[in-house]
């Protein structure tokens, strides 16, 4: 089994450890890091990769707060703002 911890006492595991540890990871083993994942949510919800956008509406629609949207209607969201709501994602955002 690879490990980073196999440097002990090192404050940082050596490129061998890195790349041992690296070539042992499966689809499997990254899909059981739940913890990452949660982690890497929570960074791309603060940190969006566009902090802005919109879509042009391909045909008649409904948002889901009922506002009506026509075919061609441009529609502008906020990701950035939108990670921070305190009414979306509770107090301790």
């Amino acid at each position: 089994n690879a490990s980073l911890n196999d440097n002990e006492g090192d404050t940082f595991p050596s490129n061998e450890a890195i790349q041992s540890y690296t070539k042992s990871l499966t689809y499997e083993k990254l899909r059981a890091m739940h913890y990452l994942q949660a982690c890497l949510a929570e960074t791309l919800r603060f940190y969006p990769p566009v902090p802005v956008d919109s879509k042009m509406a391909a045909g008649h629609d409904k948002l889901p707060d009922g506002t009506t949207v026509r075919k061609g209607d441009n529609v502008i969201y906020i990701p950035y703002a939108m990670g921070r709501m305190e009414w979306i994602w509770g107090e301790d955002v």
